[in-house]
Protein backbone atom coordinates (compact mmCIF):
# COMPACT_ATOMS: atom_id res chain seq x y z
CA UNK A 1 0.00 0.00 0.00
CA UNK A 2 1.70 3.70 -0.79
CA UNK A 3 1.78 5.85 1.70
CA UNK A 4 -1.02 8.38 0.52
CA UNK A 5 -3.09 5.30 0.56
CA UNK A 6 -1.98 4.38 3.87
CA UNK A 7 -2.93 7.92 5.31
CA UNK A 8 -6.56 7.14 3.90
CA UNK A 9 -6.58 3.82 5.99
CA UNK A 10 -5.57 5.72 9.17
CA UNK A 11 -8.17 8.71 8.50
CA UNK A 12 -10.71 5.82 7.81
CA UNK A 13 -10.03 4.44 11.15
CA UNK A 14 -10.21 7.19 12.88
CA UNK A 15 -13.39 8.08 11.31
CA UNK A 16 -15.18 4.74 12.35
CA UNK A 17 -14.73 4.21 8.31
CA UNK A 18 -14.73 -0.19 8.87
CA UNK A 19 -16.65 -2.92 7.78
CA UNK A 20 -16.70 -5.98 10.61
CA UNK A 21 -17.52 -8.82 8.75
CA UNK A 22 -17.17 -12.91 10.25
CA UNK A 23 -15.77 -16.45 8.26
CA UNK A 24 -17.03 -19.41 8.67
CA UNK A 25 -13.77 -21.55 9.71
CA UNK A 26 -16.34 -24.72 9.54
CA UNK A 27 -18.66 -26.50 6.87
CA UNK A 28 -22.27 -26.15 7.77
CA UNK A 29 -21.80 -23.71 10.26
CA UNK A 30 -25.46 -23.49 12.00
CA UNK A 31 -27.13 -20.13 11.60
CA UNK A 32 -29.70 -19.58 14.40
CA UNK A 33 -33.10 -17.62 14.00
CA UNK A 34 -32.74 -16.09 17.37
CA UNK A 35 -29.83 -15.27 20.06
CA UNK A 36 -30.87 -17.96 22.10
CA UNK A 37 -29.21 -20.50 19.45
CA UNK A 38 -31.82 -22.80 19.43
CA UNK A 39 -33.52 -22.62 16.02
CA UNK A 40 -31.05 -23.98 13.20
CA UNK A 41 -32.81 -22.50 9.90
CA UNK A 42 -29.68 -22.61 7.59
CA UNK A 43 -25.96 -23.47 7.45
CA UNK A 44 -23.20 -21.58 6.34
CA UNK A 45 -19.98 -23.17 4.20
CA UNK A 46 -16.66 -22.58 5.05
CA UNK A 47 -14.79 -19.54 3.89
CA UNK A 48 -18.24 -18.10 3.67
CA UNK A 49 -18.03 -13.97 5.12
CA UNK A 50 -20.48 -11.46 5.57
CA UNK A 51 -21.29 -8.18 8.26
CA UNK A 52 -21.14 -8.62 11.41
CA UNK A 53 -23.86 -5.99 12.79
CA UNK A 54 -22.37 -5.83 15.72
CA UNK A 55 -24.70 -3.06 17.18
CA UNK A 56 -26.51 -6.20 18.48
CA UNK A 57 -23.78 -8.49 19.26
CA UNK A 58 -24.54 -10.69 22.06
CA UNK A 59 -22.39 -13.96 24.06
CA UNK A 60 -21.41 -16.27 22.96
CA UNK A 61 -24.20 -15.50 19.85
CA UNK A 62 -22.70 -13.10 16.98
CA UNK A 63 -25.17 -11.43 14.94
CA UNK A 64 -24.85 -11.51 11.44
CA UNK A 65 -26.19 -11.28 8.26
CA UNK A 66 -26.62 -14.40 5.54
CA UNK A 67 -27.70 -14.71 2.40
CA UNK A 68 -29.72 -11.69 2.62
CA UNK A 69 -31.33 -12.70 6.25
CA UNK A 70 -29.90 -11.53 9.45
CA UNK A 71 -30.04 -14.45 12.36
CA UNK A 72 -26.67 -15.90 14.91
CA UNK A 73 -24.21 -17.47 14.59
CA UNK A 74 -22.00 -18.97 17.36
CA UNK A 75 -18.55 -17.29 17.63
CA UNK A 76 -16.42 -20.03 17.77
CA UNK A 77 -18.02 -21.20 14.65
CA UNK A 78 -16.15 -18.21 12.84
CA UNK A 79 -13.37 -15.59 12.98
CA UNK A 80 -14.15 -11.76 13.04
CA UNK A 81 -11.73 -9.20 11.06
CA UNK A 82 -12.03 -5.60 10.23
CA UNK A 83 -11.08 -3.66 7.54
CA UNK A 84 -10.70 -0.32 6.09
CA UNK A 85 -14.46 0.50 3.85
CA UNK A 86 -13.36 0.20 0.29
CA UNK A 87 -14.55 4.42 -0.19
CA UNK A 88 -11.26 4.99 1.39
CA UNK A 89 -9.08 2.97 -0.21
CA UNK A 90 -10.77 1.35 -3.10
CA UNK A 91 -11.10 -1.91 -1.37
CA UNK A 92 -7.28 -3.24 -1.32
CA UNK A 93 -7.28 -3.46 2.61
CA UNK A 94 -10.72 -5.34 2.11
CA UNK A 95 -8.60 -7.64 -0.42
CA UNK A 96 -6.19 -8.50 1.86
CA UNK A 97 -8.09 -9.29 5.26
CA UNK A 98 -10.65 -11.23 3.78
CA UNK A 99 -8.96 -12.93 1.10
CA UNK A 100 -6.06 -13.65 4.14
CA UNK A 101 -9.00 -15.11 6.51
CA UNK A 102 -10.71 -16.74 4.07
CA UNK A 103 -7.57 -18.65 2.70
CA UNK A 104 -6.45 -19.59 6.22
CA UNK A 105 -10.13 -21.17 7.28
CA UNK A 106 -10.27 -23.14 4.32
CA UNK A 107 -6.40 -24.69 4.53
CA UNK A 108 -7.08 -25.08 8.61
CA UNK A 109 -9.50 -27.53 7.43
CA UNK A 110 -8.66 -28.86 3.72
CA UNK A 111 -4.85 -28.44 4.22
CA UNK A 112 -3.99 -29.65 7.67
CA UNK A 113 -1.56 -32.78 6.02
CA UNK A 114 0.02 -30.23 3.09
CA UNK A 115 3.47 -29.07 4.15
CA UNK A 116 3.77 -25.82 6.24
CA UNK A 117 5.56 -24.30 3.66
CA UNK A 118 2.47 -24.88 1.12
CA UNK A 119 0.00 -23.93 3.53
CA UNK A 120 1.55 -20.28 4.26
CA UNK A 121 1.97 -19.69 0.42
CA UNK A 122 -1.51 -20.14 0.39
CA UNK A 123 -2.32 -18.20 3.32
CA UNK A 124 -0.65 -14.92 2.00
CA UNK A 125 -2.29 -16.25 -1.41
CA UNK A 126 0.79 -17.12 -3.37
CA UNK A 127 1.41 -19.50 -6.18
CA UNK A 128 4.33 -21.73 -5.86
CA UNK A 129 5.66 -24.52 -8.24
CA UNK A 130 5.21 -27.76 -7.64
CA UNK A 131 1.71 -26.89 -5.93
CA UNK A 132 -1.24 -29.16 -7.20
CA UNK A 133 -4.46 -28.26 -8.62
CA UNK A 134 -6.91 -28.48 -5.10
CA UNK A 135 -3.99 -25.99 -3.85
CA UNK A 136 -4.04 -23.19 -6.41
CA UNK A 137 -7.70 -23.02 -6.48
CA UNK A 138 -7.71 -22.69 -2.58
CA UNK A 139 -5.24 -19.80 -2.93
CA UNK A 140 -6.62 -17.79 -6.41
CA UNK A 141 -9.60 -19.79 -6.45
CA UNK A 142 -11.37 -21.08 -10.14
CA UNK A 143 -9.86 -19.76 -13.14
CA UNK A 144 -11.37 -17.69 -15.77
CA UNK A 145 -10.34 -20.16 -18.36
CA UNK A 146 -7.75 -22.95 -19.09
CA UNK A 147 -5.75 -23.45 -22.02
CA UNK A 148 -4.03 -26.60 -23.17
CA UNK A 149 -0.01 -26.69 -23.14
CA UNK A 150 2.03 -28.96 -25.19
CA UNK A 151 4.14 -30.26 -21.50
CA UNK A 152 2.74 -33.74 -21.12
CA UNK A 153 -0.23 -33.15 -19.21
CA UNK A 154 -0.29 -29.82 -19.32
CA UNK A 155 -2.34 -26.95 -19.27
CA UNK A 156 -2.44 -23.14 -17.77
CA UNK A 157 -5.04 -21.35 -16.03
CA UNK A 158 -5.79 -18.38 -16.58
CA UNK A 159 -7.24 -15.56 -13.94
CA UNK A 160 -8.30 -12.57 -15.39
CA UNK A 161 -9.60 -9.20 -13.27
CA UNK A 162 -10.57 -5.17 -13.70
CA UNK A 163 -9.02 -3.13 -11.30
CA UNK A 164 -6.63 -0.28 -11.32
CA UNK A 165 -2.93 -0.16 -12.03
CA UNK A 166 0.45 2.98 -12.23
CA UNK A 167 2.10 2.89 -15.62
CA UNK A 168 4.90 4.19 -13.30
CA UNK A 169 6.91 1.24 -11.78
CA UNK A 170 8.08 3.03 -8.50
CA UNK A 171 4.21 2.95 -8.06
CA UNK A 172 3.44 -0.16 -9.82
CA UNK A 173 0.41 -1.83 -7.71
CA UNK A 174 -3.43 -3.43 -8.23
CA UNK A 175 -6.36 -2.59 -6.49
CA UNK A 176 -9.50 -3.88 -7.40
CA UNK A 177 -12.15 -1.60 -9.54
CA UNK A 178 -14.30 0.33 -7.08
CA UNK A 179 -13.91 4.11 -7.73
CA UNK A 180 -15.29 5.79 -11.21
CA UNK A 181 -13.26 6.79 -14.22
CA UNK A 182 -10.82 8.71 -14.33
CA UNK A 183 -8.67 7.56 -11.02
CA UNK A 184 -5.81 10.27 -9.90
CA UNK A 185 -3.92 9.38 -6.66
CA UNK A 186 -0.65 10.20 -4.55
CA UNK A 187 0.79 13.11 -3.07
CA UNK A 188 3.03 13.47 -5.76
CA UNK A 189 0.00 13.01 -8.60
CA UNK A 190 0.96 9.89 -10.29
CA UNK A 191 -1.86 8.56 -12.32
CA UNK A 192 -3.62 5.22 -11.80
CA UNK A 193 -5.40 3.60 -15.14
CA UNK A 194 -7.94 1.04 -15.42
CA UNK A 195 -6.51 -2.35 -16.35
CA UNK A 196 -6.37 -5.80 -16.49
CA UNK A 197 -4.87 -8.38 -14.26
CA UNK A 198 -4.15 -11.43 -15.85
CA UNK A 199 -2.52 -13.60 -13.83
CA UNK A 200 -1.37 -17.49 -15.15
CA UNK A 201 -0.60 -20.98 -13.92
CA UNK A 202 1.00 -23.58 -15.95
CA UNK A 203 1.11 -27.16 -14.77
CA UNK A 204 3.05 -30.27 -15.95
CA UNK A 205 1.43 -33.59 -14.56
CA UNK A 206 -0.91 -31.98 -12.42
CA UNK A 207 1.81 -29.71 -11.00
CA UNK A 208 2.73 -26.15 -10.76
CA UNK A 209 5.70 -25.54 -13.18
CA UNK A 210 5.58 -21.54 -12.98
CA UNK A 211 3.10 -18.81 -12.26
CA UNK A 212 3.44 -15.07 -13.39
CA UNK A 213 1.07 -11.79 -13.83
CA UNK A 214 0.90 -9.39 -16.33
CA UNK A 215 -1.16 -6.09 -16.49
CA UNK A 216 -2.68 -4.55 -19.99
CA UNK A 217 -4.41 -1.67 -19.93
CA UNK A 218 -8.37 -1.65 -19.76
CA UNK A 219 -9.98 2.00 -21.11
CA UNK A 220 -12.04 0.37 -23.94
CA UNK A 221 -13.99 -2.18 -21.25
CA UNK A 222 -15.02 0.31 -19.17
CA UNK A 223 -18.73 1.98 -18.87
CA UNK A 224 -19.03 5.77 -19.10
CA UNK A 225 -19.81 5.74 -15.23
CA UNK A 226 -16.39 3.89 -14.71
CA UNK A 227 -18.34 0.48 -13.24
Amino acid sequence: MKPSHVLLAVLGLATGCQVHEYVATRDGVPFFATSSLERVVDRVPLGHHERILEEEERDPALRVEYNGRTGYVRKDDVSELTYVHPVVDGGTNKEDRVGRAVRSAIVSVQGKTWPLDVQEAIRDGRVEPGMNHEQVEVSWGWPTSIEPLEAPGGERWVYRRHGWGSLDPRHRRFSPRFQSHPRRTGGDGYAEFPVVEARYVEFSDGRVLRSYIRYYYDADSLSPDGE
